[in-house]
Protein backbone atom coordinates (compact mmCIF):
# COMPACT_ATOMS: atom_id res chain seq x y z
CA UNK A 1 0.00 0.00 0.00
CA UNK A 2 1.26 3.39 -1.07
CA UNK A 3 0.99 6.57 0.69
CA UNK A 4 -0.10 9.76 -1.03
CA UNK A 5 2.35 12.52 0.56
CA UNK A 6 1.30 15.95 0.47
CA UNK A 7 3.75 18.10 -1.34
CA UNK A 8 6.42 19.97 0.29
CA UNK A 9 7.52 23.54 0.08
CA UNK A 10 10.96 24.95 0.56
CA UNK A 11 13.08 28.11 0.82
CA UNK A 12 16.81 27.63 0.34
CA UNK A 13 19.26 30.58 1.71
CA UNK A 14 21.50 30.80 -0.87
CA UNK A 15 23.76 32.89 0.89
CA UNK A 16 24.70 29.93 3.12
CA UNK A 17 25.97 27.42 0.12
CA UNK A 18 28.98 26.99 -1.70
CA UNK A 19 27.42 27.30 -4.97
CA UNK A 20 28.06 25.71 -8.40
CA UNK A 21 28.25 27.70 -11.71
CA UNK A 22 24.52 28.78 -12.12
CA UNK A 23 23.29 28.04 -15.34
CA UNK A 24 20.76 29.78 -17.31
CA UNK A 25 17.76 27.41 -16.28
CA UNK A 26 19.38 25.10 -14.04
CA UNK A 27 20.74 25.49 -10.37
CA UNK A 28 22.79 22.19 -8.40
CA UNK A 29 23.43 22.63 -4.35
CA UNK A 30 26.00 19.91 -3.13
CA UNK A 31 26.35 19.89 1.16
CA UNK A 32 26.60 16.86 3.48
CA UNK A 33 24.83 16.71 6.80
CA UNK A 34 23.56 14.29 9.12
CA UNK A 35 19.71 14.12 8.58
CA UNK A 36 18.05 12.78 4.98
CA UNK A 37 17.13 15.43 2.69
CA UNK A 38 13.19 14.84 2.50
CA UNK A 39 12.87 16.89 -0.90
CA UNK A 40 11.16 15.33 -3.85
CA UNK A 41 10.99 15.84 -7.58
CA UNK A 42 8.37 18.85 -8.41
CA UNK A 43 8.22 20.52 -5.21
CA UNK A 44 8.82 24.03 -4.88
CA UNK A 45 11.75 26.04 -3.79
CA UNK A 46 11.78 30.07 -3.40
CA UNK A 47 15.23 31.39 -2.95
CA UNK A 48 16.28 33.24 -0.38
CA UNK A 49 19.35 35.57 -1.30
CA UNK A 50 20.74 38.08 1.61
CA UNK A 51 17.37 39.13 3.00
CA UNK A 52 15.28 39.13 -0.26
CA UNK A 53 12.94 36.28 -2.11
CA UNK A 54 14.64 36.71 -5.71
CA UNK A 55 13.21 33.67 -7.89
CA UNK A 56 11.05 30.10 -7.66
CA UNK A 57 12.10 27.11 -8.70
CA UNK A 58 11.60 23.50 -9.00
CA UNK A 59 13.25 20.67 -7.88
CA UNK A 60 14.09 18.19 -10.74
CA UNK A 61 16.41 15.89 -9.09
CA UNK A 62 17.63 14.59 -5.60
CA UNK A 63 20.70 12.45 -5.35
CA UNK A 64 21.38 11.08 -1.76
CA UNK A 65 24.47 9.29 -0.68
CA UNK A 66 25.05 7.50 2.52
CA UNK A 67 28.57 7.79 3.91
CA UNK A 68 29.34 5.76 6.52
CA UNK A 69 32.47 6.30 9.00
CA UNK A 70 33.76 5.52 13.00
CA UNK A 71 32.53 8.82 14.04
CA UNK A 72 29.32 9.46 12.72
CA UNK A 73 26.88 8.77 9.98
CA UNK A 74 25.88 11.72 7.07
CA UNK A 75 24.38 12.04 4.00
CA UNK A 76 26.08 13.49 0.79
CA UNK A 77 22.87 15.64 -1.27
CA UNK A 78 22.61 17.10 -4.78
CA UNK A 79 19.82 18.57 -5.49
CA UNK A 80 19.34 20.10 -8.81
CA UNK A 81 16.74 22.93 -9.58
CA UNK A 82 14.84 24.16 -12.85
CA UNK A 83 13.76 27.84 -12.74
CA UNK A 84 10.08 28.87 -12.77
CA UNK A 85 9.68 32.28 -12.32
CA UNK A 86 12.47 35.25 -11.51
CA UNK A 87 10.86 38.14 -9.63
CA UNK A 88 10.60 41.38 -11.36
CA UNK A 89 11.43 42.60 -7.96
CA UNK A 90 13.26 41.30 -4.92
CA UNK A 91 10.97 40.21 -2.28
CA UNK A 92 12.25 42.08 0.94
CA UNK A 93 11.64 39.50 3.83
CA UNK A 94 10.92 42.15 5.99
CA UNK A 95 7.74 42.08 3.81
CA UNK A 96 6.44 38.08 4.74
CA UNK A 97 7.79 38.50 8.62
CA UNK A 98 3.84 38.18 9.75
CA UNK A 99 3.00 35.64 7.16
CA UNK A 100 5.27 32.83 8.79
CA UNK A 101 4.41 30.96 11.81
CA UNK A 102 7.51 30.10 13.45
CA UNK A 103 9.13 34.05 13.24
CA UNK A 104 8.93 35.27 17.05
CA UNK A 105 11.40 38.40 16.20
CA UNK A 106 10.40 40.83 13.62
CA UNK A 107 12.83 43.54 13.99
CA UNK A 108 16.46 43.40 14.04
CA UNK A 109 16.61 39.53 14.89
CA UNK A 110 14.29 38.36 12.08
CA UNK A 111 17.40 37.10 10.98
CA UNK A 112 18.06 34.43 13.46
CA UNK A 113 15.01 32.35 11.57
CA UNK A 114 16.92 31.73 8.38
CA UNK A 115 20.39 30.68 10.02
CA UNK A 116 20.30 26.82 7.97
CA UNK A 117 20.72 26.15 4.61
CA UNK A 118 17.20 25.01 4.22
CA UNK A 119 13.34 24.99 5.83
CA UNK A 120 10.42 23.60 4.89
CA UNK A 121 7.08 25.59 4.35
CA UNK A 122 3.76 25.53 4.15
CA UNK A 123 1.63 25.99 0.91
CA UNK A 124 0.02 29.00 2.45
CA UNK A 125 3.61 30.82 3.00
CA UNK A 126 4.59 30.02 -0.45
CA UNK A 127 1.71 31.27 -2.16
CA UNK A 128 2.56 34.90 0.16
CA UNK A 129 5.35 35.34 -0.94
CA UNK A 130 4.85 34.34 -4.76
CA UNK A 131 1.47 35.88 -5.20
CA UNK A 132 2.19 38.81 -3.05
CA UNK A 133 -0.96 37.24 -1.15
CA UNK A 134 0.79 37.90 2.83
CA UNK A 135 -1.62 37.68 6.01
CA UNK A 136 -2.92 41.05 5.73
CA UNK A 137 -4.86 41.55 8.96
CA UNK A 138 -1.78 40.08 10.89
CA UNK A 139 0.69 42.22 8.93
CA UNK A 140 -1.34 45.62 9.80
CA UNK A 141 -1.88 44.47 13.61
CA UNK A 142 2.20 43.56 14.12
CA UNK A 143 3.48 46.69 12.38
CA UNK A 144 0.81 48.76 14.33
CA UNK A 145 1.88 47.29 17.41
CA UNK A 146 5.70 47.10 16.86
CA UNK A 147 5.67 50.89 16.07
CA UNK A 148 5.22 51.71 18.84
CA UNK A 149 7.64 52.28 21.90
CA UNK A 150 8.87 49.91 23.47
CA UNK A 151 7.05 51.07 26.98
CA UNK A 152 3.77 50.97 25.23
CA UNK A 153 4.15 47.33 23.83
CA UNK A 154 5.08 46.22 26.87
CA UNK A 155 1.80 48.01 28.57
CA UNK A 156 0.18 46.77 25.94
CA UNK A 157 0.83 43.12 26.21
CA UNK A 158 0.37 43.59 30.14
CA UNK A 159 -3.10 44.74 29.97
CA UNK A 160 -3.88 42.12 27.38
CA UNK A 161 -2.84 39.44 29.27
CA UNK A 162 -4.48 40.84 32.71
CA UNK A 163 -7.51 40.65 30.77
CA UNK A 164 -7.15 38.06 28.51
CA UNK A 165 -5.12 35.28 30.10
CA UNK A 166 -5.78 32.50 27.73
CA UNK A 167 -3.72 34.71 25.14
CA UNK A 168 -0.48 33.74 26.68
CA UNK A 169 -1.28 30.16 24.57
CA UNK A 170 -2.98 31.69 21.79
CA UNK A 171 -6.06 31.15 22.36
CA UNK A 172 -7.47 34.92 22.01
CA UNK A 173 -9.48 35.02 18.53
CA UNK A 174 -7.60 37.94 16.43
CA UNK A 175 -10.03 40.32 16.01
CA UNK A 176 -10.12 40.74 19.96
CA UNK A 177 -6.77 41.65 19.77
CA UNK A 178 -7.50 44.01 17.03
CA UNK A 179 -10.18 45.58 19.11
CA UNK A 180 -8.12 45.78 22.50
CA UNK A 181 -5.36 47.37 19.95
CA UNK A 182 -7.56 50.11 19.08
CA UNK A 183 -8.54 50.75 22.44
CA UNK A 184 -4.74 51.27 23.49
CA UNK A 185 -3.84 53.22 21.63
CA UNK A 186 -7.02 55.73 21.82
CA UNK A 187 -6.60 56.05 25.42
CA UNK A 188 -2.96 55.71 25.93
CA UNK A 189 -1.78 57.47 22.86
CA UNK A 190 -4.02 59.39 21.00
CA UNK A 191 -5.95 60.90 23.86
CA UNK A 192 -3.07 62.31 25.79
CA UNK A 193 -1.60 63.43 22.49
CA UNK A 194 -4.68 65.56 22.83
CA UNK A 195 -4.70 67.21 25.41
CA UNK A 196 -1.15 68.09 24.89
CA UNK A 197 -2.18 69.41 21.89
CA UNK A 198 -5.15 71.48 23.76
CA UNK A 199 -3.26 71.89 26.39
CA UNK A 200 -1.01 74.00 24.51
CA UNK A 201 -3.36 76.18 22.38
CA UNK A 202 -4.45 77.40 25.81
CA UNK A 203 -1.18 78.19 27.48
CA UNK A 204 -0.05 80.00 23.97
CA UNK A 205 -3.35 82.52 24.17
CA UNK A 206 -2.02 83.30 28.38
CA UNK A 207 1.71 83.83 27.55
CA UNK A 208 4.38 84.62 25.03
CA UNK A 209 5.19 82.36 21.77
CA UNK A 210 8.35 82.09 22.98
CA UNK A 211 7.73 79.98 26.48
CA UNK A 212 6.53 77.33 24.71
CA UNK A 213 10.46 76.78 23.32
CA UNK A 214 11.19 76.87 27.23
CA UNK A 215 8.42 74.54 28.82
CA UNK A 216 8.95 70.60 28.68
CA UNK A 217 9.25 67.27 30.28
CA UNK A 218 11.80 67.00 32.70
CA UNK A 219 14.03 63.29 33.20
CA UNK A 220 13.25 62.53 36.39
CA UNK A 221 16.28 60.57 36.09
CA UNK A 222 18.20 63.57 34.90
CA UNK A 223 17.30 66.62 35.40
CA UNK A 224 19.44 68.03 33.16
CA UNK A 225 17.31 66.93 29.94
CA UNK A 226 14.17 68.24 28.97
CA UNK A 227 11.97 67.59 26.06
CA UNK A 228 10.19 70.65 24.79
CA UNK A 229 6.76 70.88 24.08
CA UNK A 230 6.77 72.52 20.86
CA UNK A 231 8.81 70.39 18.53
CA UNK A 232 6.00 67.27 20.61
CA UNK A 233 3.24 69.43 19.48
CA UNK A 234 4.33 69.81 15.78
CA UNK A 235 4.39 65.97 15.62
CA UNK A 236 1.04 65.55 17.03
CA UNK A 237 -0.61 67.57 14.58
CA UNK A 238 1.05 65.58 11.75
CA UNK A 239 0.58 62.26 12.87
CA UNK A 240 -3.00 62.74 14.49
CA UNK A 241 -4.30 62.55 11.40
CA UNK A 242 -2.58 59.60 10.33
CA UNK A 243 -3.52 57.37 13.59
CA UNK A 244 -7.33 58.45 13.16
CA UNK A 245 -7.17 57.18 9.25
CA UNK A 246 -5.19 53.92 10.48
CA UNK A 247 -8.14 53.60 13.43
CA UNK A 248 -11.19 53.71 10.57
CA UNK A 249 -8.42 50.98 8.77
CA UNK A 250 -8.27 48.64 11.90
CA UNK A 251 -11.50 48.80 12.42
CA UNK A 252 -12.94 48.07 8.54
CA UNK A 253 -9.99 44.94 8.31
CA UNK A 254 -11.43 42.87 11.67
CA UNK A 255 -14.11 40.55 10.99
CA UNK A 256 -16.81 40.49 7.90
CA UNK A 257 -18.68 37.87 6.24
CA UNK A 258 -18.48 39.49 2.49
CA UNK A 259 -16.32 37.80 0.41
CA UNK A 260 -14.10 40.73 -0.23
CA UNK A 261 -13.79 43.66 2.00
CA UNK A 262 -12.56 47.05 0.25
CA UNK A 263 -9.75 48.72 2.89
CA UNK A 264 -7.80 51.79 2.28
CA UNK A 265 -3.69 50.89 2.24
CA UNK A 266 -2.28 54.56 3.50
CA UNK A 267 0.66 55.49 1.43
CA UNK A 268 2.62 59.25 1.17
CA UNK A 269 0.27 60.41 -0.98
CA UNK A 270 -2.61 58.80 -1.76
CA UNK A 271 -5.23 55.96 -0.38
CA UNK A 272 -4.75 53.14 -2.50
CA UNK A 273 -7.38 50.54 -3.21
CA UNK A 274 -6.89 47.00 -2.35
CA UNK A 275 -9.41 43.95 -1.55
CA UNK A 276 -8.86 41.35 1.99
CA UNK A 277 -9.45 38.18 0.85
CA UNK A 278 -11.67 36.78 3.76
CA UNK A 279 -11.36 33.53 3.05
CA UNK A 280 -7.11 33.34 2.33
CA UNK A 281 -7.51 35.27 6.02
CA UNK A 282 -9.46 32.58 7.37
CA UNK A 283 -6.80 29.90 6.17
CA UNK A 284 -3.95 32.03 7.89
CA UNK A 285 -5.81 32.15 10.88
CA UNK A 286 -5.93 28.71 11.34
CA UNK A 287 -2.62 28.18 10.43
CA UNK A 288 -1.57 30.71 13.17
CA UNK A 289 -3.54 28.74 15.93
CA UNK A 290 -1.76 28.46 19.02
CA UNK A 291 1.08 30.93 17.71
CA UNK A 292 2.42 33.73 19.56
CA UNK A 293 1.72 37.04 19.04
CA UNK A 294 3.31 39.32 16.21
CA UNK A 295 5.43 41.74 19.25
CA UNK A 296 8.92 42.52 19.60
CA UNK A 297 9.57 42.83 23.33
Amino acid sequence: MFLNMAKQFWIFCVDKFLRQAIKQETETFNWEQKRKFLGQKGEDVLMLEFGAFTSSYTIDYVILKRIESIENEKWEISVTLKLKEKFKERKELSDYLYSFPRIKYFDRYAHRHFIFKYYRMNELEYEAVVKDDIFVSRSMLGTAINSMHIDHRKAFVKALVNKYPEVVIGKLPFDTIAKELISYIKTSIIVPAKYLQQGTMVLSTITQDDILTQVGFQNEKNTNIVNSIQPQVRLIGQYLTIAEQLETLMTTSIKTDKKNLDIGLLSDATNELSYLDVQKERRFERLFTNKFLPIEL
